[in-house]
């Protein structure tokens, strides 16, 4: 099966697939749970392709590197569905508006779900299921080959190939930080390990202490980890945050301020000497708020 990626691509996929062990503490049995009658198609395509890495980190030698690249393009080519031509990949760029093929493929989509289902869903044993997966690509090659074909044919006046195969191969990691007060500084040393592995978020989702440390990392590039790491070196968490020094008219206990413009005014200040706003980031960034109530202690 010939699948005309660039050499970008394939090294971008190559870096993605470096087995550091942040990946050894996932407890498969309880993140990996799908059951294929009831669960989305594409949610399942997703499975399979995290317990194909997972698989191939632990038996690395049943597959060569070109056999899982096209197995893990057939299954990202299945869950394709809408997506803006020419966005995937270095330098890709917005703005030509969505193209939807998902209804096209929903007879592949399911075919590649079938056959693939036994391997990537119920088969333990990381050795067999990698060898049932490359018998099944062995059948499923020159249909997807077709399948791209076909695709492009229909779609011409759409995108090209190399923008379908950016699509199709490329991957964003996305952190969302969650809470936790203090504990929160750990994410620092996370995104550190993950800066020397090469790989550099495409975005950030935070909440609580790690939407703090989310605008932190997201601020500028290239990532400056080293001063991150010094300047959280020399910040408490109650420096902060702290109590809110208001005159409480309803006996709200536990209120608390954002020490931001504070602790973090250097940081956030922009050459001009205005303060940064979110559109100024580096890394797309999102803030999530949960818990609000109208009414206190509902």
């Amino acid at each position: 099966m010939q699948i005309p990626f660039a050499d970008a691509l394939l090294g971008r996929l190559g870096r993605r697939e470096i087995a550091i062990d942040l990946v050894e503490g996932i407890e498969e049995d309880v993140v990996d749970t799908v059951d294929v009658p009831r669960a989305e198609p594409a949610l399942v395509l997703q499975k399979m392709e995290s317990r194909l890495i997972r698989n191939h980190l632990a038996a690395p030698g049943v597959l060569s590197d070109e056999q899982l690249r096209r197995l893990r393009y057939i299954l990202n080519f299945a869950r394709l569905t809408t997506f803006e031509p020419g966005a995937a990949g270095p330098g890709g760029t917005r703005g030509r508006g969505d193209v939807s093929v998902g209804e096209e493929l929903g007879g592949w989509r399911a075919r590649v779900v079938e056959a693939l289902y036994a391997p990537l869903r119920e088969e333990r044993d990381p050795a067999r299921a990698l060898t049932a997966a490359r018998e099944v690509l062995q059948r499923l090659a020159d249909d997807q080959d077709e399948q791209r074909r076909l695709l492009l044919e229909r779609h011409a006046d759409d995108f090209s190939a190399a923008e379908l195969d950016a699509e199709v191969g490329f991957k964003k990691l996305v952190l969302v930080l969650g809470g936790g007060g203090g504990a929160g500084f750990v994410y620092i040393g996370g995104v550190q390990r993950l800066l020397e592995a090469g790989w550099l978020p495409d975005y950030l989702v935070g909440s609580s202490f790690g939407a703090i440390l989310g605008s932190v990392v997201a601020r500028t590039l290239p990532v400056p980890i080293e001063e991150y790491l010094a300047w959280a070196k020399t910040v408490s968490y109650r420096a902060i945050l702290g109590p809110e020094r208001v005159k409480r008219r309803h006996g709200l206990a536990g209120m608390f301020s954002l020490r931001f413009d504070q602790f973090a005014q250097a940081l956030f200040t922009r050459t001009d000497g205005a303060p940064m706003r979110m559109a100024d980031l580096a890394i797309p960034f999102d803030a999530v708020l949960a818990g609000v109530r109208r009414q206190p202690y509902a």
